[in-house]
């Protein structure tokens, strides 16, 4: 049994019983579901672990882990999953960064047991303990606490920061480690005021601030921030001189030899540039200032997040001091008090609201920009220039800089190269049809899957903002012309509000008569004003493509049988969209059609028997089937009736569940090639 470093081959364990080693500041546990680092002692390496509570004695053994402990779980270990489609967030490449390579999925809890705690444990044993304290927090302040003073982020943080994420000053909460200047500043300033000498407060930092690194959540950036202070600090007391500069590289160096793969990390780039271009700046006046760290920035916050908001100099330079001020020293002395009265919480949360407010109708005015994702020579000679603008103003390097942007701006939204891509959403379809230059953007389905906990009251939860959705932002797609809903079922439309939230969409198209389905038309509500609703059938067409509707032969309410068929003419190639049709339709389709041939068809119901009829393929020759399907679905798709159907007729099949995202790139209408997440490019002549 081993995890071999950057290194694939993965000796997997199924059903094995395994000893972990947990901090309780590392398991996090929402309602039944778990999932934190722990050390596995056999193979000498942290690993992730993940599963959901079964019973009562699960839920009260693992929110129970209030110390280290000794874990004893039943499961199965593996190689952590890559991201299946292309730049979706990568879990395999975040922790593989963190030299963590291997994930146990529990699927039992059985027993544990308080172990001794090593070196600096008990340091986290204190975060745990400050963690704890927030509890009885309101919603807000609770939250600002957990990020600034614990680096804790949890799922509500991502929800309610959406406005400062957006403006582009997330690095307030720590993933630049600024906050650590501000609590050392406001330090300083309460012990003046009490006659402490300096000379105390600096030594009491120098031995504390290691110890601090690990209770703030030990982030990429704290580390920079925390070494950064350490140097100057230690440098004063010795009678050294260094220059900022140099106390900066040192925390560069350090930090590489410590874990060179961070410096792959997001948070790690934006520190390290920020602090770089907060020296580099020198006196410059705040506003100079800002404009600087909103240019260093901004292609790094692109290369990873695809958008940006012009308002975000404006938001840099009113909230940053702001925050430094008020909003910082607040969350501080009404954390501090609420160990005595509730009082200051309260008039903290009403201000920390209203704050939160203000920073979300900001981001929420005309100015956010879907850019895309810049290459990466153009991001260097764009952060290059800026520095050389700031050192010396000159009218050349200003065009400079709007050149190099303006060339990212068009290599990424006018793309010689058009194509089709089958994302990979799991148990589900969704399909993008993008011409070369954008001249049109067509979706087939969104993906999505059923909210089973609606009826209890909890939110909707929408996988494409994780998978289709950044993929599209990343290639600079703001605005989507057609967005074709084969049929009613969950895995097909259930992500449709993720989309409208995201998209200027023009036009929606459904299967006749499903207007009349009231289920599906719910979706559409909050915005049934601001799209044009189209019911198709058999040959109609969908606007501005050449993209032709085969079925369904009369209306119905969106079910499998009622599912909206595609044919369209890319690159030279047939292709045939089929949702969920069943045999009985397909067999409909060809008598209809008698001469009708495909190159490429996209199989109906993932693969299931349901679909596919024999005669159907051995009609219409595919000379390539394309299968979307959940990785160990519980359907058993694609079917192995199926599958022999298309090694009868020599098909070839391409299938996301073994390929991830799958995509055939053209140029000029000419034939392209297939390329896919996992396999690369593809021979499939």
């Amino acid at each position: 049994m081993s995890i071999k470093q950057h290194n694939l081959e993965l000796q997997t364990n199924k059903n094995q019983t395994f000893q972990l080693d947990v901090l309780p500041d590392q398991i996090h546990v929402n309602e039944d579901k778990f999932t934190g680092v722990v050390y596995l002692p056999q193979l000498r390496q942290k690993v992730i672990l993940f599963g959901f509570c079964k019973d009562d004695s699960e839920r009260a053994l693992i929110k129970n882990i209030d110390n280290k402990k000794r874990l004893t779980v039943q499961g199965d270990l593996s190689k952590i999953d890559d991201a299946p489609n292309v730049n979706q967030f990568s879990s395999q490449t975040f922790y593989g960064d963190q030299k963590i390579y291997g994930q146990i999925k529990s699927s039992r809890l059985l027993q544990s047991k308080a172990i001794s705690n090593r070196s600096f444990d008990w340091l986290h044993q204190i975060r745990y303990w400050g963690i704890k304290s927030t509890e009885g927090l309101p919603k807000t302040l609770k939250l600002y606490v957990l990020s600034l003073v614990f680096g804790y982020k949890n799922a509500e943080f991502k929800d309610e920061m959406a406005g400062i994420k957006q403006l582009g000053i997330i690095h307030l909460f720590s993933i630049s480690g600024m906050h650590v200047y501000f609590l050392i500043d406001l330090l300083l300033m309460i012990t003046s005021y009490l006659f402490i000498k300096k000379e105390y407060v600096e030594w009491g930092l120098i031995l504390d601030l290691p110890g601090y690194f690990i209770v703030a959540g030990s982030s990429v950036g704290l580390l920079r921030a925390v070494l950064m202070i350490e140097e100057r600090l230690l440098s004063k007391k010795v009678s050294v001189y260094f220059t900022r500069l140099d106390i900066w590289s040192f925390a560069l160096m350090i930090n590489l030899l410590i874990n060179p793969l961070m410096i792959h990390q997001f948070g790690c780039q934006l520190s390290y540039c920020l602090s770089f271009a907060l020296i580099y700046t020198g006196k410059l006046n705040q506003f100079r200032t800002s404009v600087v760290l909103d240019l260093v920035s901004l292609p790094i916050i692109l290369f990873y997040l695809y958008e940006w908001h012009s308002l975000s100099v404006l938001a840099n330079l009113l909230i940053i001091p702001f925050f430094g001020t008020f909003i910082f020293p607040l969350v501080l002395v009404a954390y501090g008090s609420s160990l005595i009265t509730n009082r200051l919480t309260q008039v903290a949360e009403l201000i920390l609201n209203n704050f939160d407010k203000y920073l979300n109708s900001i981001s929420e005015l005309p100015g956010k920009i879907v850019f895309g994702k810049p290459s990466v020579l153009l991001i260097v000679i764009f952060i290059v220039v800026s520095l050389l603008l700031i050192e010396k103003f000159d009218w050349k390097k200003c065009v400079l800089i709007f050149v190099t942007l303006m060339c990212m701006y068009v290599q990424i939204h006018f793309p010689r190269s058009g194509e089709v891509t089958f994302f990979d959403v799991g148990q589900g379809d969704s399909f993008l049809l993008r011409e070369p230059f954008n001249k049109s953007v067509t979706i087939i389905d969104t993906g999505g899957k059923p909210n089973f906990f609606a009826s209890q009251g909890q939110k909707d939860v929408y996988l494409a903002p994780n998978t289709s959705i950044r993929y599209l932002k990343s290639i600079g797609i703001s605005r989507i012309d057609n967005l074709c809903l084969s049929h009613q079922d969950a895995d097909h439309v259930g992500d449709l509000p993720a989309y409208l939230q995201n998209f200027k969409i023009n036009r929606i198209y459904i299967p006749s008569g499903m207007k009349e389905n009231k289920s599906f038309m719910n979706k559409l509500k909050p915005d049934i004003e601001k799209v044009e609703l189209i019911e198709v059938g058999n040959g109609n067409q969908i606007d501005a493509t050449n993209l032709k509707v085969v079925h369904p032969f009369q209306p119905g309410l969106g079910k499998n049988e009622d599912s909206m068929v595609i044919f369209a003419d890319i690159a030279g190639l047939a292709w045939l969209f089929m949702g969920d049709l069943n045999r009985e339709e397909e067999l409909k389709i060809i008598e209809k059609y008698p001469n009708l041939k495909v190159d490429i068809l996209k199989l109906g119901h993932h693969g299931s028997k349901t679909s596919s009829d024999p005669e159907f393929i051995k009609k219409i020759k595919p000379k390539i089937g394309i299968i979307s399907a959940g990785r160990n679905n519980r359907y058993g798709h694609p079917n192995q009736e199926t599958l022999m159907t298309m090694k009868k007729e020599r098909v070839i099949v391409l299938n996301t569940q073994d390929s991830g995202m799958i995509k055939y790139q053209y140029q000029n209408n000419e034939k392209g090639y297939f390329i896919t997440k996992w396999k690369g490019s593809l021979d499939v002549n």
